[in-house]
């Protein structure tokens, strides 16, 4: 976090979205939630060029609204504009029911292709929210770059200049 108290989410879970499109916040990522100022508010939103809805504690939203609103961190106005378009119409301020749930908006299931089965995932920071099948293609993909990396990271030779990795 780069401002105020530290949300630590981890975990993972899988669970489904009701009728009207309502997701079960998992037990342990509520708790963490209500360690916040605004514990029952959630900031859900759709990153360009991801497959996931990513979900904010309102503090964490705001630490981003304030890099992304600064001009002096884009190239151009034009990028800058850009941005300001992309991630604000795929943002929305979401309240926590007393049941732990909260109504993901339509355009922002659209998106993603977030079906009925859902992979919510405590990602240090934030929290995703994945369409559930393909969570699990992109947990097949991804396992197969990290045990190449890994397998990489362990034949480094110490004394080659390479940094020494840790042996899991």
């Amino acid at each position: 976090m780069l401002l105020g108290k530290a949300n630590i989410f981890s975990g993972e879970y899988h669970h489904t979205t009701d009728e009207k499109g309502r997701l079960m916040l998992p037990k342990s990522l509520q708790d963490n939630i209500s360690e916040s100022e605004e514990k029952d508010t959630i900031y859900v939103v759709h990153v360009p060029g991801t497959q996931c809805l990513t979900l904010y504690c309102v503090e964490k939203w705001k630490d981003i609204v304030r890099i992304w609103t600064d001009p002096s961190n884009f190239r151009s106005t034009a990028e800058f504009m850009e941005t300001q378009r992309l991630l604000f119409a795929a943002q929305e301020s979401c309240k926590i029911d007393k049941a732990g749930r909260i109504l993901i908006p339509q355009n922002l299931r659209d998106r993603v292709g977030l079906g009925k089965t859902v992979a919510i995932l405590g990602a240090y920071d934030k929290i995703e929210v994945w369409d559930g099948p393909k969570y699990i293609e992109y947990l097949a993909e991804a396992t197969k770059r990290q045990e190449a990396l890994m397998a990489g990271m362990l034949s480094a030779g110490e004394g080659e200049g390479r940094p020494r990795y840790p042996q899991w």
